[in-house]
């Protein structure tokens, strides 16, 4: 039987070896992408990115970002309001990538980036969970991240 400290060890070598991992696959797509406004386009350009750099704004100015002047386009503020302001984690990507002081097109590349990342760490605990292979996870996350930029 393992003793806690040999257990904890193979544990923290697992989670620096999956974050590692998802940080190289963000990595590798922000260098596919770098220079391109792929992701500013149609409702990126004209609703979100401004959408969250407001939001951004008023964080920084002390305000909650309840109402803005992007709060009532597409739809009722409760049922359809797409910035999530009641979200803590979603709040805190948005005003870290706001506080970079990027433009609007980095803004774009690095908030998709954050979330393709989210996304691979969700990814790797699965496969930890499910005890795959380091191959068999390179494969899913590759699968994972071929499918969140697959073009209808």
């Amino acid at each position: 039987m393992k003793r806690y400290g040999e257990m904890m060890t193979g544990f923290k070598r697992k989670a620096v070896v999956n974050v590692v991992l998802c940080l190289a696959f963000t990595m590798l797509l922000g260098v596919i992408i770098d220079n391109s406004t792929e992701f500013y386009v149609d409702d990126y350009q004209s609703f979100f990115v401004p959408g969250c750099m407001e939001i951004g704004r008023s964080l920084d100015a002390g305000e909650y970002p309840f109402m803005s002047s992007y709060s009532w386009a597409g739809g009722a503020l409760a049922g359809g309001y797409p910035f999530a302001v009641f979200n803590a984690s979603q709040l805190m990507i948005i005003y870290g990538l706001y506080k970079l002081g990027l433009d609007p097109v980095p803004f774009a590349k690095y908030y998709t980036l954050t979330y393709f990342f989210i996304l691979c760490l969700g990814i790797a605990v699965l496969s930890e969970c499910y005890r795959l292979s380091l191959e068999s996870k390179i494969l899913a996350i590759s699968i994972g991240a071929m499918n969140y930029f697959s073009r209808p």
